[in-house]
């Protein structure tokens, strides 16, 4: 770890909307610490609790919850729309307490992962987001202008944004994040996984399939109950990760051709050893889920959130690069799908944590 004589004290905040957002704050936290900063860790819920054990030499402290819910059909946006008054309350109490924490722990700077209200006019705020361009269906197309009218908004309230993205073609994230016309400061730091440092060097396999879930529910649970009914038609070894932390029950099923074993979280290097050792990934869509996967260079089967258009315009532009098959949930049939996933390519463009490095550096030196 790189000593400082006057170390910098950096509050990070996290949001807790599925596992991703912890996921790739991890090797941002992780490099901070390298680097010789002091973290107060702030987020709510299972992203906490899963940054507890990833950082268990962290320093944390609790924001108020979001609590997302997705709809159980695919009418996002009319369910997402209708949690707006809460999602900005939350925002506003998150800010308060914010600036809170700033006079308490002394704060020398801000980093905030999609946490809009985590900002402060006394310290430099700097925000962590690939969404600089909100995308929606195309029978709400009419939203798209004040939706992402207000997303430039609460953009504005930070002094800099990084992108974990390549700033130049190939990039993972499109018109997510490319091509915006905006007066913040937009710093493209590279992907961000939290397996980059870990040895993925493919081993001998010992799952045929790995599912890895996340997200809101009740999303996440309607996918596991389609997922389950459908892996005992795949023969040999399958690991089932939940994903939900902080849940103690392990079950192990076997049969004559194959065996499940389902757990409910991974820490980082067991994620990691798993990713050496296995055929082919099942996953959502979700952009932390395919730094992952880029990074551990695996096949994977992408299957986005009905009606989450972040996701399905990932899933499809990661399937026209031909990184990755993707399928839509209602049509999904595993023992079809994955043989079409297998025909994809690993991912080429892996990248490295040096970016990553030399812009906390940079950040820090700058406070």
């Amino acid at each position: 770890m790189t000593s400082q004589k006057n170390p910098k004290r950096i509050l990070v905040a996290v949001l807790n909307w599925g596992l991703g957002h912890a996921a790739r704050s991890v090797p941002l936290i992780r490099e901070l610490q390298q680097q010789g900063a002091e973290v107060v860790i702030a987020s709510d819920g299972q992203a906490l609790g899963f940054l507890q054990k990833e950082i268990p030499n962290g320093r944390f402290t609790t924001l108020p919850s979001y609590n997302p819910r997705y709809s159980s059909t695919n009418r996002m946006i009319p369910t997402i729309l209708w949690q707006v008054p809460k999602f900005l309350r939350v925002r506003n109490k998150e800010h308060e307490i914010v600036q809170k924490l700033v006079a308490t722990h002394k704060i020398d700077g801000i980093i905030a992962d999609c946490r809009w209200g985590c900002y402060s006019a006394e310290v430099p705020s700097l925000i962590v987001t690939h969404q600089l361009n909100l995308q929606v269906p195309n029978w709400a197309d009419w939203l798209s202008t004040p939706l992402n009218w207000v997303n430039q908004r609460l953009l504005k309230n930070f002094d800099k944004c990084w992108v974990p993205d390549y700033a130049d073609e190939p990039n993972l994230s499109g018109r997510l994040a490319h091509n915006q016309e905006s007066d913040l400061a937009i710093d493209f730091i590279g992907p961000l996984s939290r397996v980059w440092r870990m040895s993925c060097h493919k081993k001998d396999i010992e799952w045929e399939v790995l599912v890895l879930l996340s997200g809101p529910e009740p999303q996440r649970c309607v996918l596991e109950q389609k997922l389950m009914k459908q892996i005992e038609e795949i023969a040999g070894n399958i690991l089932f990760v939940r994903g939900v932390p902080g849940k103690q029950e392990i079950e192990q099923i076997s049969r004559d051709s194959q065996h499940i074993k389902i757990v409910n979280s991974l820490t980082t290097e067991a994620l990691a050893e798993v990713l050496a050792s296995t055929s082919m990934v099942v996953a959502r869509a979700g952009y932390s889920t395919i730094m992952d996967l880029l990074a551990a260079r695996q096949k994977g089967l992408l299957i986005p959130t009905p009606g989450q258009t972040e996701q399905e315009y990932l899933a499809k532009r990661c399937m026209e690069m031909g990184l990755f098959y993707t399928v839509e949930q209602n049509q999904l049939q595993l023992r079809k799908d994955i043989p079409k996933a297998e025909q994809y390519k690993r991912g080429t463009r892996a990248g490295t944590p040096s970016k990553l490095k030399d812009a906390i550096s940079s950040y820090l030196n700058g406070l």
